[in-house]
């Protein structure tokens, strides 16, 4: 729970910081774009008036803007255009400068862009000003912003990470409390518990069978029960437990822990298949998977249907071990499929009641399988349910 918190920190702080730095670099980018922009309208509109006052002789002179040549025409008395300034050279893969002169006064337009061209129209007088390596510049710009968001991004996400663990500190502290509270209240009542339990017995034996006294051992059974998933859940949940993982077959542990079900489900009149692919190593604590796997069967036959089928399947891919246990019946509502796993969750809780079941198993499984750094999952399609417990080889 408090990875998963952590987790959610760290992308919500990451999304947030790195759409604030995507805000900035794009408001500096529209910001040099709109200086260039403006720069440009105001010297070309200063060398169309220089031109209009006769203030500046424009004739051989190579006027710049940026180190960039501009180009400057003129329309005599009969309309035809005249270059005063610039250069009149055709480069690869563009029109003739003059002949787009032509067509950019056609538009009858004072000012814009035209092909490679920012121009200003002033009649008689067109300036041009070739923005080709301008935008080619433009596109380095843009290829260096990139590079720094990527870089930053990284940046950011590391310093999200770490905000979001100093953040979840205080909550981690006391989920650890809980649990370690959970696990000593558990070690001090097993005594007063096993004492109770003794003494029932006892009187028994002297009074002979009681309805009062049956229910007192009825329920300190169920509460021993109680007590004991509740010590394995917090061993499981615990940071502080060696994990003191080791190779094993996985396959062959699988095999005799669940071998005993078949005749459970024979008696039942289940249908039990079990498809286990052989030599499955993995890393890990064989007892506790073994656990898990077992929780996975009994829930199983626990909600299978009447005459129903029940199938235990373990298979390799790639990294990934993965065991899924299906059974048909009564598929799990969408909205009850998360809550499933959590303490002490019971749909039916009169059944439970019942059965002497707490709502515990799928807690345990999900924490063994966290263990392992693996999860479960559920599904439910055509009548089938289906629990796969998927953790890595190593």
């Amino acid at each position: 729970m408090i990875k998963q918190l952590r987790k959610r920190i760290c992308i919500l702080l990451s999304a947030v910081l790195i759409i604030i730095l995507a805000i900035i670099e794009l408001y500096l980018y529209w910001e040099n774009c709109m200086y260039q922009r403006e720069s440009e309208e105001i010297f070309l509109s200063q060398i169309a008036d220089q031109v209009l006052n006769g203030t500046m002789d424009t004739s051989g002179e190579e006027v710049l803007f940026e180190g960039l040549p501009i180009s400057v025409f003129r329309s005599d008395d009969s309309g035809r255009l005249v270059q005063l300034a610039g250069e009149n050279n055709t480069q690869p893969g563009y029109d003739d400068t003059a002949l787009l002169a032509e067509k950019i006064v056609g538009l009858q337009e004072t000012s814009g862009s035209y092909d490679r061209f920012r121009y200003l129209y002033e009649k008689p007088v067109l300036v041009l000003y070739d923005e080709s390596e301008w935008n080619t510049y433009n596109r380095e710009i843009i290829k260096g912003m990139l590079i720094v968001f990527l870089a930053a991004s990284i940046v950011v996400a590391g310093v999200a990470a770490i905000i979001s663990k100093w953040l979840t500190r205080p909550v981690q502290k006391a989920f650890e409390q809980q649990k370690q509270f959970v696990s000593d209240a558990s070690h001090e009542l097993k005594t007063p518990l096993a004492i109770i339990g003794a003494n029932a017995q006892r009187l028994n034996q002297e009074i002979g069978d009681n309805q009062w006294l049956g229910h007192i051992l009825k329920e300190n059974k169920r509460m021993g029960k109680l007590l004991e998933e509740l010590l394995i859940l917090a061993r499981m949940e615990s940071t502080l437990v060696d994990n003191g993982q080791e190779k094993f077959d996985l396959s062959r542990a699988l095999t005799g822990a669940l071998l005993p079900y078949e005749s459970e489900a024979y008696e039942k009149g289940i249908h039990f298949y079990m498809d286990i692919e052989e030599e499955c190593i993995v890393t890990g604590q064989e007892e506790h998977l073994k656990q898990a796997a077992i929780i996975l069967v009994d829930n199983a036959l626990h909600h299978v249907c009447e005459g129903g089928n029940l199938w235990v399947r373990l298979s390799e891919k790639r990294d990934r071990v993965i065991l899924e246990v299906a059974n048909t019946g009564k598929e799990i509502p969408e909205e009850e499929r998360k809550k499933i796993f959590q303490r002490f969750y019971q749909s039916d809780k009169a059944a439970g009641r019942r059965e002497n079941r707490h709502g515990l198993g799928l807690a345990i499984a999900s924490a063994i399988a966290s263990r392992h750094r693996g999860k479960i999952t559920v599904d439910c399609q055509n009548g089938i349910t289906t629990f796969s417990l998927i953790i890595r080889k190593n």
